[in-house]
Order: C-alpha cells, then structure tokens, then sequence
C-alpha cells in the first residue's frame, strides 16, 4: 500500500459515528493536514482514521499484528468523505504498531480489500 499526504481541513472538525452503524462517540479532529504527534503516523488525518477503527468504525478486518500486518476497511459516511477526500480506507498496522492508511474511491477500496483477503487467505494455507 501507497502512503498517502494529508488532507486538507480546518479545526474543529468532528467526526460524529452515530449515523454509521456500530460507531460511537465523537472524534475531534484538528488540522488534518497537519504532522502527527506520534512516529506511528505520516500525518494528522492518518491518525484520526485509525481512531475511528478503535471506536468500532471497522467494517472488515483481516490479518493480524501477530502475523505480520493487521488491516482494517473503513466505509466513511457523507460528511466523513468530505473531511478524508475518499469513499473508504484501507488501514494497516505491522507488528512494531506503524500504521499505514490509504484513501480511495469506493471502487479502489472494494479492488485493494479483496487483494488483502485473497493474500491473507492464502497465507493461512501456507
């Protein structure tokens, strides 16, 4: 997976999951655009997106940390397509707790998500 830059936003956002099954809470969100306090993360928005996996956005999980690579499918809702600039994210988190996240159309993410599962799938056969 190809990393992607930031997005662009402005503060104060907030990422409200009631409308999406399953997600919870509220997300503030500062600049997106902006670095991440943590080495885990290439960017702010990055960040904000796997935070939404810990506050059950996930829609699909494959792999896992202990194998190598954990991933995570993340469908946004209306105004979380607007803040992210995507349909969806692919996120990944290796065994040392980086994590990756790419942003894609809701085609790119459906090609990308079945890769993974057909990959990881194939690595339990192994």
């Amino acid at each position: 997976m190809s990393k992607t830059g930031g997005g662009k936003g402005t503060n104060q956002y907030a990422v409200r999951g009631a409308s999406q099954a399953g997600r919870q809470g509220t997300a503030v969100l500062d600049d997106l655009s902006g670095a991440s306090d943590s080495h885990r993360f290439a960017s702010r928005r990055d960040e904000v997106i796997y935070e939404l996996t810990l506050d059950g956005g996930l829609d699909d999980v494959a792999g896992s940390v202990d194998s190598g690579c954990w991933y995570g499918l993340v469908r946004f809702n209306g105004s979380e397509r607007t803040r992210f600039g995507g349909d969806a994210a692919i996120v990944a988190e290796d065994s040392q707790g980086f994590v990756d996240v790419d942003v894609l159309s809701g085609s790119e993410a459906d090609e990308q998500w079945a890769a993974i599962v057909q990959a990881e799938s194939d690595a339990e056969d192994d």
